[in-house]
């Protein structure tokens, strides 16, 4: 029921890419501290793929989220998308854990659901991605529709594709040598 794009409140504490690193996911609690009511989280997607740990991972970031509803943020990341998930390696932890692939798409379908982006302070613009020269207007984010279930539009793969680099002149954008999203400074 949460928008494309969040609205949140400094402070928070930002968590990028954990592609089924559990050990790092504990060490970012036992650092940090549970969520609190002074204590939020902001998770950038990619819980999933890579790491050996994707499903615990995702359970245990989805149970923050519905234990502190108002204190854990949830936004997707490119591997959160059928495409990547099933061919890295969450389908495959999934239907050794749980026997059936059931249980995974009905997680590609709550991924599809997932947050984009979301603003702190209505200053601090935080998507997976990045951004690219589609995006003029946060307005545009907050006009997709759900569920989105493929990164094939410019905006989505903006998005969770993009990569900030030093390289880029100021302002200008470059398409992105992954073959999808973009290059931007």
């Amino acid at each position: 029921d949460e928008p494309v794009l969040l609205e949140l409140r400094s402070p928070c504490i930002v968590v990028g890419d954990l592609h089924g690193q559990i050990l790092d996911l504990y060490r970012i609690l036992a650092f940090f501290g549970m969520p609190s009511s002074r204590r939020k989280y902001v998770f950038l997607g990619d819980f999933v793929d890579r790491g050996e740990f994707s499903v615990e991972v995702i359970i245990i970031v989805l149970t923050l989220k519905v234990i502190w509803p108002d204190n854990v943020s949830i936004i997707r990341g490119n591997h959160e998308f059928q495409f990547l998930c099933s061919q890295c390696g969450f389908m495959t932890q999934m239907i050794d854990f749980f026997c059936d692939n059931m249980l995974f798409n009905k997680c590609v379908t709550a991924f599809n659901y997932m947050p984009l982006a979301a603003r702190i302070d209505r200053k601090i613009l935080c998507v997976h991605g990045g951004i690219g020269p589609s995006l003029k207007s946060l307005n545009q984010i907050c006009s997709l529709r759900r569920p989105i279930q493929d990164f094939d539009g410019d905006l989505v793969d903006s998005l969770v594709w993009s990569d900030p680099s030093d390289e880029i002149t100021e302002g200008s954008f470059m398409p992105s040598t992954r073959g999808t999203g973009y290059i931007f400074n």
